[in-house]
């Protein structure tokens, strides 16, 4: 007859095992936690900037502007670059020209993380609009003079 005691401790140390490379294993995960512009964000005033913030130290391998006509603005290509590697859980990057024109823009980026024997990828986007400022509002009801009751 097997010994329920000894069952017993077995289950609490492979539970305490696997608690104790859970949080390994949640820290490989890259996230991205902030952006400037923020996702989805609408902007008046020129882009001049983008900032990203991730939820460990990552490898930046590439980061780039897109419009929505399909022109791409490469701010940073570690392939191209191999010398200048980037390596922190923030990055901002002043933009040699600012973003002025009304439209759609993404912010497309990919980074990578080795945390012992494990590398793990993300690669993303987040997009903001750049508004006209003189243009009218989508929705001008008060100024039509119509009231909803």
């Amino acid at each position: 007859m097997q010994n329920p005691f000894r069952a017993i401790v077995i289950a609490a140390a492979v539970g305490a095992a696997l608690t104790s490379a859970a949080p390994a294993k949640a820290q490989s995960e890259i996230r991205l936690v902030a952006s400037h512009p923020r996702n989805e964000a609408e902007v008046v005033a020129p882009v001049e900037r983008v900032s990203l913030a991730f939820n460990q130290v990552v490898d930046l391998m590439s980061l780039e502007i897109e419009a929505e006509d399909g022109t791409v603005t490469v701010i940073y290509d570690l392939f191209k670059t191999p010398d200048s590697p980037r390596q922190a859980s923030n990055f901002t990057d002043d933009l040699k020209t600012a973003v002025t024109l009304p439209g759609k823009y993404y912010v497309n980026y990919a980074a990578s993380a080795t945390i012992g024997k494990t590398t793990s990828t993300a690669a993303g986007s987040i997009t903001f609009t750049v508004t006209d400022p003189n243009a009218p509002p989508a929705d001008d009801t008060a100024s039509s003079g119509s009231h909803p009751e």
